[in-house]
């Protein structure tokens, strides 16, 4: 386990036969530490191949989370 964990997200690209549902990435958690570590998530979120667009059903997604808060 590597205790210098900045962010963390839970996701899925799931399979849809219909053209209009494909390449939808569903973001269903995401957590930072910092505004930095956010921004970085959204940002390898956003440059996956075959995406065409994100959808978050739990918006809005927290910017910073207590991941290192609850090692303190």
């Amino acid at each position: 386990m590597d205790d210098n964990l900045d962010d963390v997200a839970n996701f899925r690209l799931p399979w849809s036969p219909l053209p209009e549902h494909a390449g939808t990435l569903v973001v269903e958690a995401l957590q930072a530490s910092t505004p930095d570590a956010y921004r970085s998530m959204w940002m390898l979120l956003t440059d996956f191949d075959l995406t065409r667009k994100i959808a978050v059903p739990c918006w809005p997604v927290p910017a910073v989370s207590a991941l290192t808060d609850s090692a303190r």
